[in-house]
């Protein structure tokens, strides 16, 4: 009952503040409110004293989110694009502490992303899970989503990693600090998950945890990088990989490159 009161209450507040209803029943005074709340208090108090405690557990988030909720999250967070871009100017690290605390900002980006994907001819991850030839090699989705490339390669152990944890068999983390040691995987795919300002970092990352002469693969709008192809490629051979392999395909640009 005191959420409910406590929802009725900031829902008056609220048509008061933004369309200018005047509030239907009178309110107490500021003393009345300070004495029940001081009520309020030592009544928590004596309950925890006497280890009467209550323990209230939220039901977890599902994928997709319900339409009503897409709405509602719609109108503060914007269309996809909106969310596509501001990831992807804002540092991984910050990103990755915003939806620790708004879990559902993922979910929503990710409902989107669902349906826009219905659309498409070409699906990124399952071209790369086609070039994956050996079913012994250990790979890492790196900015997984919804942990769909694990089904494309089921032959294949798949560590997934992504800032929300879709699933268990997904570790939440920023893909730039993965709790992996070096030299841990065969193969590092990116599929669209080059997002964040620090890029670079997760590229190096997946370097630091391949083995040697391991696989890199990665998908990428053409758009992003038109004009500036030999960018990336500059940016793998810095890093220590090896010539890249770069293609287009349907809307995409595929690169595949190996840690030397």
């Amino acid at each position: 009952m005191q959420r409910m009161n406590l929802i009725r209450n900031k829902k008056t507040l609220a048509d008061a503040t933004v369309d200018g209803v005047i509030p239907s029943k009178k309110f107490p005074s500021p003393e009345t409110l300070f004495s029940k709340s001081l009520e309020a208090l030592k009544e928590w108090r004596d309950r925890v004293n006497e280890g009467k405690l209550f323990s209230i557990t939220r039901k977890d988030l599902v994928f997709p989110l319900h339409p009503s909720i897409v709405e509602r999250l719609g109108r503060s967070l914007g269309d996809f694009s909106e969310v596509n871009r501001t990831w992807s100017v804002s540092k991984s690290s910050t990103t990755h502490e915003r939806l620790k605390e708004h879990p559902e900002d993922w979910y929503y980006y990710h409902t989107l992303y669902a349906e826009k994907r219905k659309n498409w001819e070409e699906i990124p991850y399952v071209e790369i899970a086609k070039l994956i030839k050996r079913k012994d090699f250990l790979v890492a989705d790196l900015g997984c989503g919804e942990n769909l490339l694990r089904k494309e390669i089921p032959e294949n152990k798949v560590l997934a990693f992504d800032h929300v944890a879709i699933d268990e068999a997904v570790t939440a983390c920023d893909i730039s600090n993965l709790q992996l040691k070096n030299d841990a995987v065969d193969v590092a795919v990116f599929s669209l998950s080059l997002m964040g300002s620090n890029y670079e970092d997760y590229i190096r990352e997946a370097h630091r945890i391949l083995k040697t002469m391991g696989f890199i693969f990665i998908a990428e709008p053409q758009a992003k990088w038109e004009g500036k192809q030999n960018e990336l490629e500059l940016l793998m051979l810095g890093i220590g990989f090896n010539k890249p392999v770069m293609w287009k395909s349907g809307n995409f640009l595929y690169l595949k490159s190996e840690k030397v």
